[in-house]
This record gives structure tokens, C-alpha cells and sequence, in this order.
């Protein structure tokens, strides 16, 4: 071998040598960087601002990003973000739970002797937890905003409701963490149908349904959206499905049905459910006086003076019934008068 090819070759080791010995000095620094977010952690040393600009280069590096301790750090950082109460360090990042969650996720993932799996799964559920309540803050100010009338914030916040909510939903999802909370699939779905979303509000709903959870509020929610859709017929269809799978408790459920079949001029439909909501409530005033109105719609003025009058017996003060059932008499008088006019026969 010459000596230039041996030189050649003597050059090719040591840059090899120089390339292993960078690569181990750069696994070094990151390692390192791990070791620097855990001791700005520690409370004698506590800078949160330092720990996530250390554990950002690690979890960002290729020699470090499929490291499980890298990762779970940058959870432990994030979290302590999302929950610290120190002002300077409130703004260090804009969205710090999901990225918590992200990097608990990816620790699970690449621990394989799963040395940090049980504080990561802990750490996992109380993200769910902190979903839950940022969804169920943030619709309550949405409520605040509509008694203010401040109907575009109501919606923007109850959105963000939602949105929580479906984080929170996500991570039941995940098959560690799998979790089944109808409650909360019913709270999202009327956080989204208070933000006007309506076919995700209607898909949670029809989950709720079939987990027979949420009673006959979530058949009246879906025909309402149904309604909103312009579409009556599946509205009315939803509602006698709600009727069939809750046979006792449906008076909400029957009064839907009657104003729908009442403003589409169904009268007898109307009347036939009206009956059955009497039945279950026979107290009820208001719906005595709604089958008065049916009954003077059909032309039926004695039942429905005889209807009017049970809404007066149950509740004296409830004035459109005494006032209806005047304006009844009136017009009834109005007729008798113009049938005298037509005729020319005094005795008759």
C-alpha cells in the first residue's frame, strides 16, 4: 500500500473518530439539557422560564426526541405553565395543556421499561381534568354573556366549551385512558348546539340517545335542531322516537309535539297529544287552555269554552284564558247578530 493510501486511509479513522465524538458530545449537550430543566424544577432553583427554553432544545434534537424522560419532562414543564400562578411566567407559551398532553403522550410511547409510565398516566387524567373545567368555566361565562345580551361573546365562549370538552373526550378515547362519560358527551353536545354548531351538537346527541342517557331533553334538543334545519318532519319523527323510549317521564317531549302539530294546522294530532299530556298532568292549566284553542280552531266552541273554563278553575290569574274565551263569546255573538240581519222573518 502506498503511503499516500495509507494516509488516505489513517484520515478516514479519525474523521470517523471526530464524527462519533461529535455525535457523543451532542448527546451529551441534550442529556445535559434534560438535566438543566430538572434542576430549574427544583424549588431552591425554581426557573420555569430556563426549564422550557432547556427541555425545548431536547425534545427538538434528533439525538434526544425519542427520549422518554426528555418527553415526560416537557410534560412536567408545560403542565407547571398551564398551572402556575406566578405572573412571569403566565405567558411563556400560548397553548401549554395541549402541548403537556402531546409530550406525556410521546413519554408513554418511547418508555419501554416504563419507568415514568405511572406518573405520565396520572399526569394524563388530571389534563382530562383540567379539559373538563376549562369547558364547563368557560360555557358558565358563555351563560353570563348571554343574560347580558352579548349574544356573539356567548357564542365565541361556548364554542370554546366545546372544544375543551372534545379534548377531554379525546383522551377517553385513548385505549389507557379509555373512559365512557355520557355527562360529558351530553355537555358538549349542548355547548356545540348553544354555539350554533349543529350537526356536531346533533351527533352528540344521538350518542347520548344511544346510551339511552340524558332522558327526553335529548330528543327535544334534536328536534329543535331539526326545526333549525327546516326540516319538521324528521323533528316530529325524533320527538314520537323519544315518546317510545321514554313512555312515563315525556310531558317536555308532548309539548313540543303539540306546538309543532298545533303551528303546522295538525289540529286532531295536536289534540290527540294534548290528551295523553293531560293525562299526566291534569293540573295543568296551560294545557287546558290549549285545547281550548284547538277545540275553537275546529269549530267546536262548546268544548272549547268547557276547556277554557278548567284553565280558569286551575288558575284564576292566568288571564289569556278568560280573555280568549271572551273574545270566543264575542265573535260568536257577532255571528248570531249577522245571521238575524240576513233574515227578514222578526219571528226567527
Amino acid at each position: 500500500m502506498s503511503s499516500y493510501s495509507q494516509n488516505l486511509l489513517i484520515m478516514k479513522k479519525v474523521f470517523i473518530t471526530l464524527s462519533l465524538l461529535a455525535f457523543v458530545y451532542v448527546s451529551f449537550a441534550q442529556k445535559n439539557e434534560v438535566q438543566n430543566t430538572i434542576n430549574f424544577l427544583k424549588p431552591h432553583n425554581y426557573k420555569l422560564d430556563d426549564a422550557k427554553v432547556s427541555i425545548d432544545k431536547a425534545i427538538l434534537h434528533s439525538s434526544t426526541n425519542a427520549d422518554y424522560k426528555a418527553w415526560y419532562y416537557a410534560g412536567k414543564v408545560y403542565l407547571e405553565i398551564h398551572e402556575t400562578k406566578i405572573e412571569k411566567y403566565k405567558g411563556l407559551d400560548d397553548n401549554p395543556l395541549d402541548k403537556s398532553l402531546v409530550a406525556y403522550l410521546n413519554s408513554i410511547k418511547y418508555d419501554k421499561g416504563k419507568r415514568f409510565v405511572d406518573q405520565s398516566n396520572t399526569s394524563v387524567r388530571r389534563i382530562a381534568g383540567f379539559y373538563f373545567n376549562q369547558g364547563t368555566n368557560t360555557y358558565n361565562e358563555g351563560l353570563e354573556f348571554l343574560s347580558n345580551k352579548d349574544t356573539e361573546s356567548a357564542i365565541k365562549n361556548f364554542n370554546k366549551a366545546a372544544e375543551s370538552y372534545e379534548k377531554c373526550l379525546e383522551i377517553y378515547k385513548i385505549p389507557n385512558f379509555t373512559k365512557l362519560d355520557t355527562m360529558l358527551i351530553l355537555r358538549t353536545g349542548l355547548a356545540s348546539l348553544s354555539g350554533k354548531q349543529y350537526d356536531k351538537a346533533l351527533g352528540y346527541f344521538k350518542n347520548c340517545a344511544d346510551y339511552k342517557f340524558g332522558g327526553e331533553e335529548v330528543f327535544i334538543n334534536m328536534a329543535v335542531i331539526y326545526q333549525i334545519k327546516g326540516d319538521t318532519t324528521k323533528a316530529i319523527q325524533t320527538l314520537e322516537e323519544g315518546m317510545k323510549v321514554y313512555p312515563v317521564k315525556n310531558l317536555g317531549i308532548l309539548n313540543q309535539l303539540i306546538i309543532y302539530y298545533y303551528d303546522t294546522g295538525k289540529t286532531t294530532e295536536a289534540l290527540d297529544y294534548i290528551n295523553l299530556a293531560i293525562e299526566k298532568n291534569p293540573d295543568n292549566n296551560g294545557l287546558h287552555h290549549i285545547k281550548g284553542e284547538l277545540f275553537k280552531q275546529m269549530g267546536n266552541n262548546v268544548k272549547a269554552a268547557e276547556s277554557y273554563m278548567k284553565s280558569i278553575e286551575l288558575n284564576p290569574d292566568f288571564v289569556d284564558s278568560p280573555y280568549n274565551l271572551g273574545i270566543m263569546y264575542y265573535n260568536m255573538a257577532g255571528e248570531r247578530h249577522n245571521e238575524s240581519n240576513a233574515t227578514s222573518d222578526n219571528d226567527e
